[in-house]
């Protein structure tokens, strides 16, 4: 079933299978989550940039993690705080927030270049918007996108992260699990 989801998943994203892949995982709060204990470290800048507000869980993942979080409501407050802010590590965009606001695509594409001007990562949250309108994350130009499995139609407690190949390879595991395990010793264990 993992490989079919992962080929679904790079079909409905526009993903290729050469340079992309997917992670499964519980619903985009642990996608969220695992991307943040990744990337950012206690001290860095994270800003959260959507039409209203960023999801919660981008807001928790930040602070658990001890980032600096800013939410910011469309493009002018994002090159505000971004202009203000040194060292941003990562962005994450809600497309379409639970509110139905809208985040134009020309302000993603500008937030996207900006941002990865800056040095950033570019995480999309696009829970609300991957069932209701077709999606090509290499046309956005980002880094992460992530949606939950019942936005989609399907089962509770499912979720995906896309992303390029290179960067999901550097992050190490966030949950555990059977048959993922390839050696484990007192020192190390490999995946």
């Amino acid at each position: 079933h993992f490989d079919r989801l992962k080929e679904l998943a790079l079909e409905h994203l526009g993903g290729s299978a050469d340079k992309h892949d997917v992670a499964p995982f519980n619903r985009l709060t642990g996608a969220t989550m695992a991307t943040h204990l990744t990337l950012v470290k206690p001290g860095d800048v994270v800003i959260g940039v959507s039409a209203s507000h960023s999801h919660p869980s981008v807001v928790r993942a930040a602070n658990h993690v001890g980032s600096r979080f800013t939410d910011t409501a469309g493009l002018a407050a994002f090159k505000e705080v971004l202009q203000r802010e040194p060292k941003v590590t990562l962005v994450v965009l809600t497309r379409l927030a639970v509110t139905y606001e809208l985040l134009p695509i020309e302000a993603i594409d500008a937030i996207v270049r900006l941002a990865h001007e800056k040095g950033a990562l570019v995480m999309v949250d696009g829970a609300q918007w991957a069932a209701h309108y077709p999606t090509d994350v290499q046309d956005l130009g980002v880094d992460f996108y992530a949606f939950s499995g019942h936005k989609l139609y399907g089962p509770t407690g499912i979720g995906v992260l896309w992303g390029n190949r290179e960067l999901l390879e550097k992050m190490p595991p966030y949950q555990g699990g059977g048959d993922m395990i390839e050696s484990v010793t007192f020192d190390k264990t490999t995946y």
